[in-house]
């Protein structure tokens, strides 16, 4: 594996005339879709404990 050094990376990507990363288009709506699917899987997830706790109570009580 070869290594560039970074002052030479640098100075390409100057020389390029970089503007910064390519616009796709998008409205920026992204950010509100990652935070409802978070909550989605924080609501899944507190489910899914409180389901598993309440059948390991029930277990305990019957003795399991």
């Amino acid at each position: 594996m070869f290594s560039i050094p970074a002052e030479r990376v640098l100075e390409t990507v100057l020389r390029s005339g970089y503007e910064g990363p390519a616009e796709t288009g998008g409205d920026g709506s992204a950010r509100y879709l990652a935070n409802d699917g978070a909550a989605a899987l924080a609501v899944g997830s507190a489910a899914l404990f409180a389901s598993v706790r309440r059948r390991a109570a029930a277990a305990t009580r019957r003795g399991d």
